[in-house]
């Protein structure tokens, strides 16, 4: 910071080096309904910050966004059910200063006959 300043009510002295988790902003309450649900129905999808923002926006978008779409369906088309093969509270998060990270996902899946 060149000057002491104040954002969101946290006073920031001057010389200090806030780090901004992109993560984060998609995961406030202010914007999103229960933000730790996947949903892809979700009226302001486009206001998530997966891919960033602005002059920042990833421009490989349109293709990460093309091959994620084109996995589900093939899951979806090839398997009957994806479920965890642990109790939900067992998944485990990587500790990680940026973003969430899994260390493993057990999943059972049963294949369409």
């Amino acid at each position: 910071m060149l000057a002491d300043t104040e954002l969101a009510g946290v006073k920031l002295s001057k010389g200090c080096c806030p780090f901004i988790l992109w993560g984060s902003g998609s995961l406030d309450q202010t914007v999103f309904d229960d933000p730790e649900t996947f949903d892809l129905a979700r009226k302001n999808v486009r206001a998530h910050t997966t891919f960033g923002l602005g002059g920042r926006h990833c421009p490989g978008n349109i293709l990460a966004r093309a091959e994620i779409t084109l996995s589900i369906q093939r899951w979806l088309d090839e398997f009957e059910s994806v479920d965890l093969s642990v109790a939900a509270d067992q998944v485990h998060y990587e500790p990680n200063f940026g973003f969430h990270a899994l260390g493993h996902l057990p999943l059972r899946v049963k294949r369409r006959v």
